[in-house]
């Protein structure tokens, strides 16, 4: 796992200090998405409005097509808090969260 493998490298790196972390991979050829969110970091997934064809039975003009700059949100990933201000974090002290805390989501989405 990409978080296990950070937070081993950080730890081993004698660096301090933690971060929230939000990993994303879209696979094209299955179009899925496959996500990992630790904290208040995260993502949202956009998809294009399409508006309907006035004249749906003319032959030149397509009877759905995008609508510029107009999207709608179709998932947003939600937060991890411990309380109000205080995110969950990958680190390697003892109050800092685990990458077995990161909150897993994966779905089907359009390209």
């Amino acid at each position: 796992d990409i978080l296990e493998d950070a937070a081993e490298y950080v730890e081993a790196s004698g660096e301090k200090g933690s971060s929230t972390v939000c990993t994303v991979l879209v696979d094209g050829a299955h179009h899925r998405l496959t996500t990992s969110n630790l904290g208040d970091s995260g993502f949202i997934v956009l998809r294009q409005q399409v508006q309907s064809n006035p004249n749906p039975t003319s032959v030149t003009n397509n009877p759905t097509k995008p609508m510029p700059n107009t999207y709608k949100v179709v998932y947003r990933s939600p937060a991890q808090e411990h309380e109000f201000g205080r995110p969950y974090q990958l680190g390697h002290h003892e109050n800092s969260d685990s990458p077995a805390d990161a909150m897993p989501h994966s779905m089907i989405v359009e390209l």
